[in-house]
């Protein structure tokens, strides 16, 4: 009964006697099966109004920061424009009481109707025939005297002194006076000569120890600098800038605003104000009376004065630090 047992296990192992009902079909390794992931398997799908939520808050972050992009732009772009002033240099020169002659030799020269016509015509053919001062006529007409005029002057009263002098020796020995200017009358020439002379001489005389005189400093300062625009803008110099020195802080004045081209140079001439026996020259501020008195001081003395100048080319400053040279 064993035997037969065994047999019977031995034959249900063979191929075609298992029975159906126990057979498992192995797995399909050529199309495996599909497991969903952790991520797919838990989102979760969000509803309409959360994406209309995000559109908005992107239009609002727009609408907010367009504003402040545009005035950034703005920004930049305005001060890439704007110009910018760079001062290359700076100079400063003492100004010098003028020697002038006194009105009363000009007075005496009008006083002689010829010799004050033969002094216009050959100061008016001088300025004519070489380079120099063109107006030195005007102080025979009232107006201030030019220092420039002064070698003018000096030659052509060289020059009519000989003139007058060799007239003045062929009339007294009795020969007609060869001029080239009708300097006196026909009825009187010797006296008239001699008289136009002795006016000549004293104007030669005053103008020579002028000019032998050590001039001192009035007390003001021409400073002259040279501004380079780096900017992309045109600007404007104003005509007022500002002066530091020894603690103090003045005012100080160019003639007129000064066009700088952007990318461009310009020199510009400002004059400090002065103080002389208690009354103030030029152009200052009110309230800046003592430092106008200290800088004036300081400049008369004769010592170096340092200085910082301050100066607006349109809404942009600049400075430079500068000095006064000691006298020698």
């Amino acid at each position: 009964m064993s035997d037969t047992k065994l047999h019977t296990e031995n034959d249900q192992r063979k191929p075609g006697n298992v029975p159906s009902k126990d057979v498992t079909s192995p797995p399909d390794t050529a199309r495996p099966e599909t497991v969903p992931s952790f991520h797919e398997s838990n989102v979760k799908k969000e509803p309409w109004w959360t994406d209309a939520r995000k559109v908005l808050v992107t239009q609002i972050l727009t609408l907010l920061l367009t504003p402040a992009s545009v005035a950034v732009t703005y920004y930049l772009t305005e001060a890439y424009k704007a110009p910018r002033p760079n001062i290359e240099y700076v100079s400063a020169s003492p100004l010098y009481f003028a020697a002038i002659p006194s009105r009363a030799l000009a007075d005496r020269i009008n006083s002689e109707a010829r010799l004050a016509w033969g002094f216009r015509e050959e100061l008016r053919r001088i300025s004519a025939l070489q380079e120099g001062p063109k107006g030195c006529v005007a102080w025979l007409d009232g107006e201030d005297w030019d220092s420039d005029c002064a070698n003018v002057y000096k030659g052509l009263l060289n020059q009519m002194k000989g003139m007058l002098q060799t007239a003045i020796d062929q009339l007294k020995r009795g020969q007609p006076a060869n001029l080239s200017l009708p300097l006196f009358s026909e009825t009187n020439q010797l006296a008239d000569a001699e008289r136009a002379l002795t006016i000549v001489e004293d104007f030669s005389k005053e103008l020579a120890e002028l000019q032998s005189k050590s001039q001192s400093r009035s007390g003001d300062v021409k400073i002259t600098v040279g501004i380079l625009n780096r900017g992309a803008s045109d600007g404007t110099i104003l005509r007022g800038a500002s002066l530091r020195f020894a603690g103090q802080q003045i005012k100080i004045s160019a003639s007129d605003y000064t066009a700088i081209k952007a990318h461009s140079f310009a020199e510009v001439s400002f004059t400090t104000p002065r103080e002389d026996a208690g009354k103030i020259y030029g152009t200052w501020t009110v309230g800046e009376e003592a430092a106008v008195k200290k800088w004036s001081d300081m400049v008369k003395k004769g010592d170096e004065v340092q200085f910082e100048l301050l100066v607006s080319v349109s809404d942009k400053k600049a400075s430079i630090a500068g000095s006064v040279p000691k006298e020698e």
